[in-house]
């Protein structure tokens, strides 16, 4: 027993546990285990250094009781440089993807002022309704992207990503970073040129991506509404919201140019129209592809209430306001 208990012997246990763990972790990720898990996927990786870590201790205690001084010290000396090697290792990794993952700090000079960045991203932007009036026609996607800026100032983007992989296993290749102004309004400090969001007006919070698709991790955007690029973003940083959700959230709506602009008072085509002067139609319900409206004057007093189709064949029938 006291031969367990020596120097040599408690330095051997210590260093087959730490080097059998890391050898375990290693292991879990050359057989993918723990791959496409999510969250459990980090504890079935850390199970296998467990383990690994348990079968190396009890085997030490057999080790350090069958061999003799000398051959112990041998051991150790060989278990201190696997556990340099792998502490170094770990080391690089670690700092390597740190350093692919901010790609902020790799572009310092490209930061600019909160107000010229902005400028930048909105460059020669007509209306909201003028761009939603020429773009009907285009695809509609399947709702909104708002990104959670406050609690997580720095956007990624991705590319050419795989959707069997998680996230971590992926390197962004650009980001936006939001601030504060003096007035403790929104701003960015560094955006993309390319940069160019459905919907962009940071004095009031508003950044706004059209969704075209929804993964286990990520969520597939469009990056510029003009160019149509497309980019992947971490759908964890922020709140999706299908077309009915979102509608609901606006402050108005309108006909456009492909709409019958007729209020039913059922959502049929052919059952009776609401016959009331109004301005604007502010959404109470979404069903499918009709709309149950307020109408209401220029002053927003209510005028009557029907139904609308808000869009025919995945073309929209309206136009919306956000605002006032």
């Amino acid at each position: 027993m006291k031969k367990l208990l020596k120097p040599a012997s408690l330095l051997f246990y210590f260093l087959m546990v730490i080097v059998f763990f890391f050898i375990g972790l290693y292991l879990a990720k050359l057989v993918g285990a723990g791959k496409g898990q999510m969250l459990a996927g980090g504890a079935t990786v850390l199970f296998y250094g467990l383990v690994s870590s348990g079968i190396a201790f009890t085997l030490a205690l057999f080790v350090a009781h069958g061999v003799n001084h000398n051959t112990l010290i041998k051991f150790n000396k060989v278990l201190g440089v696997l556990f340099f090697l792998i502490v170094s290792i770990t080391a690089y990794k670690v700092i390597t993807r740190e350093k692919k993952e901010d790609p902020v700090k790799d572009h310092p000079k490209e930061t600019t002022a909160p107000a010229q960045q902005e400028i930048a991203m909105v460059a020669h932007k007509a209306s909201e309704k003028q761009v939603l009036q020429q773009n009907v026609k285009e695809s509609m996607g399947i709702g909104f992207f708002k990104p959670n800026y406050f609690e997580h100032p720095t956007l990624y983007f991705y590319g050419g990503i795989n959707l069997e992989k998680v996230l971590i296993e992926h390197t962004p290749m650009d980001s936006v970073v939001f601030a504060k102004d003096q007035y403790n309004n929104p701003t960015t400090s560094y955006a993309p040129p390319w940069l160019y969001p459905e919907h962009l007006k940071l004095d009031y919070g508003i950044i706004i991506f059209k969704v075209l698709g929804i993964g286990r991790d990520f969520i597939k955007v469009e990056g510029n509404k003009q160019t149509k690029q497309l980019t992947y973003l971490d759908k964890n940083k922020g709140t999706f919201s299908p077309w009915a959700e979102f509608l609901l959230s606006v402050n108005s709506v309108e006909f456009n140019e492909n709409s019958s602009k007729k209020v039913f008072v059922k959502p049929l085509d052919h059952a009776g129209e609401v016959q009331v002067t109004f301005e604007f139609m502010q959404p109470l319900l979404v069903e499918q592809d009709w709309m149950y409206v307020k109408l209401v004057d220029e002053s927003f007093n209510e005028q009557g209430k029907g139904w609308i189709r808000w869009k025919n064949n995945n073309v929209l029938q309206i136009i919306y306001s956000l605002l006032s």
